[in-house]
């Protein structure tokens, strides 16, 4: 995940530690020990924008398996959402509020549409993603604004942060749903594997309802070599100031030479599919005590 993580100190090892943003990386080191299956469900906490779609903690559920690719996991969540419709009765059909309030009929019939993520930001913005490297930052932003789009916060992020921004800018808010958005650009994970037919793009999708990402999965990146650029990249980025960018972990790498399995992770926010399911428009109404903004507007309190 690329999010900025709450900082907070332990006093006994006079340290400063991070509420995790996911479970990916102690899962996979599980599957190093042959664990070939595993999951957790549990919260994450991202120190990140709020809006009725976005939670600063929530509950995930994050699952790798051994030997599967990504396309297994567009296959899993399909018989899986099948399955909660059969077993809950609900109608495949429901209507489904974006964060902006616009409510549109979503059909759960599978087989779910899937897009091109390159492909669609290119033709929505009128800019090539596959052109920009890490340290293109700079141009990016200016082209960006060259072609009169803009969005808070961009004089600060660095490339992967803006070409994220930049897809939920033009091309998200145009997609009902449901469908599977794959093909990213390689600069976007660190931690999912390359193509073997294209190196510029890898493994991932997204499933997208009505501008809600619902999950996210990948073919995962085994190769302690390309992880370990992977993360240096990253820690460029986040000396550039880009807060979202990913933080390296070297236990990670380390259990990775020892030999980590081929395998695909799917993580899933339960409050965005209790939501959905319910057909609740903000995510604090299916959390019993949300945090809230205070009262009074004063921070603090």
């Amino acid at each position: 995940a690329a999010a900025k993580p709450f900082i907070t100190h332990h006093n006994d090892y006079d340290t400063d530690v991070y509420l995790r943003i996911a479970f990916e990386t102690s899962l996979k080191k599980a599957t190093v020990g042959r664990m070939e299956k595993v999951f957790e469900i549990g919260q994450d906490f991202r120190n990140e924008g709020s809006d009725p779609s976005h939670l600063q903690e929530f509950t995930q559920v994050e699952h790798y398996a051994v030997y599967w690719n990504y396309e297994d996991n567009m296959k899993f969540t399909e018989k899986m959402f099948d399955f909660l419709f059969a077993e809950l009765g609900l109608d495949k059909k429901i209507k489904v509020k974006d964060k902006d309030g616009v409510e549109k009929e979503v059909d759960f019939t599978t087989p779910w549409e899937r897009i091109d993520y390159t492909k669609g930001v290119n033709e929505a913005s009128g800019l090539n993603i596959d052109a920009y490297g890490i340290d293109d930052a700079d141009k990016l932003r200016a082209d960006i604004k060259a072609k009169g789009i803009e969005f808070e916060r961009m004089d600060t992020m660095g490339t992967t942060t803006l070409i994220d921004y930049l897809y939920k800018k033009v091309l998200r808010p145009k997609i009902t749903g449901p469908a599977f958005i794959y093909n990213y650009p390689v600069i976007m994970q660190p931690l999912a594997r390359v193509n073997d037919e294209d190196n510029n793009i890898v493994e991932q999708f997204q499933l997208l309802v009505n501008g809600r990402e619902i999950c996210k999965a990948y073919s995962e990146l085994v190769d302690p070599l390309l992880q370990q650029a992977n993360f240096d990249k990253q820690a460029e980025a986040a000396e550039a100031g880009d807060d979202e960018a990913t933080s390296g972990d070297d236990d990670f790498v380390t259990a990775m030479e020892y030999g980590m399995p081929p395998q695909s992770g799917f993580g899933m926010g339960l409050e965005r599919i209790l939501a959905i399911l319910t057909e609740q428009e903000n995510l604090r109404d299916v959390v019993m005590f949300p945090l809230m903004k205070p009262e009074n507007g004063e921070k603090g309190e």
